[in-house]
């Protein structure tokens, strides 16, 4: 783990509000990845500079334990053309701690990773959270970052 400072960074893709309680996270969050990747809607994000994917936490209402978005999409160099259906948003620049998420399947190795992070002690900032699923040369593998925004 380490901490860095990342610049912003423009996305469009899909979202939706959610929060852990309830069980309702588990329900909605496989529910958008699903919809992403059998849409074909990568395809159709204007000004996409690359194939990497961004899965966001975002627009936290407190902690882990409040409402929030989570939204999935590309990054872009422009968010002057939106697709209907679609959204634009920017992950916030600042500080954040960076984890590499490894392992055979990336659902697990990307969980633990989480749960690393919920059971620290970090002082979170709950502003934007993501995780980069960085496109390798092989279809439909990444290379996998989780980046947590912190307080400074």
């Amino acid at each position: 783990m380490e901490i860095i400072e990342i610049g912003k960074i423009l996305i469009i893709g899909i979202f939706v509000s959610t929060t852990n309680q309830g069980g309702k996270s588990q329900e909605d969050i496989p529910r958008l990845w699903q919809q992403f990747e059998t849409s074909g809607l990568m395809a159709h994000i204007p000004n996409r500079v690359s194939d990497d994917v961004y899965a966001i936490y975002t627009n936290y209402e407190g902690d882990a334990t409040k409402p929030y978005d989570f939204f999935i999409g590309c990054a872009v160099s422009s968010l002057d053309d939106v697709p209907e259906g679609m959204r634009g948003m920017t992950i916030s620049k600042g500080n954040y701690h960076k984890y590499e998420a490894k392992g055979e399947n990336p659902q697990m190795a990307v969980f633990s990773v989480w749960q690393k992070i919920w059971n620290s002690q970090m002082n979170r900032a709950f502003d934007t959270d993501y995780e980069h699923y960085k496109a390798t040369e092989k279809p439909g593998v990444f290379d996998i970052s989780v980046f947590v925004g912190v307080n400074q």
